[in-house]
């Protein structure tokens, strides 16, 4: 074997060694449905820390415990849950957004509401593992449905099943608003991405770079240019 050719074959082995040393592992994040419109956002937020994201979108519930249980890195986010459920979670210091969680009737529907205590006369039907509709149903005792999917959801009030649907607004896209108006606003909250505590190191860091993205615009741009 000549000297050239022992030489390409060496320089080849070098570059695939040095391909291995620099390629970076995927962070795989969890969503639950309608978390589409966040994944321009959280893509871009880990570029600049250097890092890829894989995306998997699953109900609402498993989605938060898969992140618990180390599955998954992270999850798009998340109102802060106070009941202590889930022990290996760590929230994000700067909010990815604020959300209101509303009451819905459907369309056309003459039902009105001016306060969150009459909901206790109507059928009520979440999405279950969306925290900030859950607290409401334990602080409030309401008749209420627990659903697995948006559609579900949006099925049983179009079908009369129930009579007002719990819904935050950060699903702006879901197929409940589709079929429902909006009645009454239930709360306020702010919602937090959120690590498996094995990726806590990664907190401070994305918060200097949401925090930086929403000084210079690029949040608006990333959160306007997601698909529905």
């Amino acid at each position: 074997m000549s000297g050239s050719v022992k030489w390409m074959r060496l320089l080849l082995i070098l570059l695939l060694i040095s391909d291995v040393a620099v390629a970076q592992p995927v962070l795989k994040i969890a969503g639950q449905e309608g978390d589409e419109r966040f994944f321009r956002l959280i893509s871009a937020v880990y570029q600049e820390l250097g890092l890829t994201t894989e995306f998997s979108l699953i109900p609402s519930e498993r989605a938060l415990s898969a992140v618990n249980s180390g599955i998954f890195a992270a999850e798009i986010g998340r109102i802060k849950d106070p009941s202590a459920k889930y022990p290996n979670l760590i929230y994000s210091a700067v909010p990815l957004l604020e959300v209101q969680l509303v009451a819905l009737r459907k369309k056309g529907n003459l039902m009105q509401l001016s306060a969150a205590h009459e909901l206790r006369s109507f059928r009520v039907g979440y999405v279950i593992g969306m925290s900030v509709a859950e607290n409401f149903n334990r602080q409030h005792q309401l008749n209420a449905f627990a659903v697995t999917t948006h559609i579900q959801l949006a099925k049983m009030l179009d079908m009369g099943r129930i009579d007002v649907a719990l819904m935050g607004t950060a699903f702006e896209q879901s197929p409940v608003f589709q079929v429902a108006e909006q009645q009454l606003v239930l709360s306020t909250a702010q919602v937090y991405h959120i690590f498996h505590k094995n990726y806590a190191y990664l907190a401070a860091d994305f918060d200097r770079a949401l925090l930086l993205m929403k000084q210079d615009g690029r949040y608006h741009q990333y959160l306007a240019n997601s698909p529905d």
